[in-house]
């Protein structure tokens, strides 16, 4: 099974339960022996955490890049209350990963797709598939689809037939 769970939706509800997961690495810190894992999908990212007693765990997350796309077996937890991201969806848990499965790999990147990265146009419009990633593209994609959905609807719903 690829996942059990998308990212975004984990919450307290969930501590104590084994989930798998699967997203991109979208950030990777290493802690002197503890690893955290920003892991991301299109729902949302949580933060997976590899413990130092895990040492094979760990040696597998050091060989990770930014942007690998894996597959996360592992316990949600509540997050000590120091380390509590109010500005995360999920940032009262965390999941303490028990295996780990590189899905595919990433040659280096001409840019990070995040929101804040300064790139010239020329650039992203070559790279468009990697821009798509960025969280206002992701967000104004699916806003596009909503409203591109609510007037199809619309109109259907008044007996107009959509011609291509």
């Amino acid at each position: 099974m690829l996942r059990t769970h998308t990212c975004g939706e984990l919450n307290l509800s969930h501590c104590g339960q084994e989930v798998t997961l699967a997203g991109w690495v979208r950030r990777l810190r290493d802690l002197g022996g503890v690893v955290f894992i920003e892991l991301r999908d299109m729902y949302g990212s949580v933060q997976i955490i590899v413990e130092p007693d895990r040492k094979e765990l760990i040696e597998k997350a050091k060989d990770i890049g930014l942007y690998y796309v894996i597959k996360v077996q592992g316990v949600v937890r509540k997050r000590p209350d120091e380390m509590v991201n109010p500005l995360m969806p999920t940032g009262s848990i965390e999941v303490e990963a028990h295996d780990i499965e590189v899905l595919n790999t990433t040659p280096p990147l001409p840019f990070l797709p995040e929101d804040d990265i300064k790139v010239q146009e020329e650039t992203r419009l070559l790279w468009r598939f990697l821009d798509l990633r960025r969280p206002l593209m992701q967000r104004n994609l699916i806003f596009r689809h909503q409203m591109l959905q609510l007037v199809r609807n619309y109109l259907s719903s008044k007996g107009f037939i959509e011609i291509e």
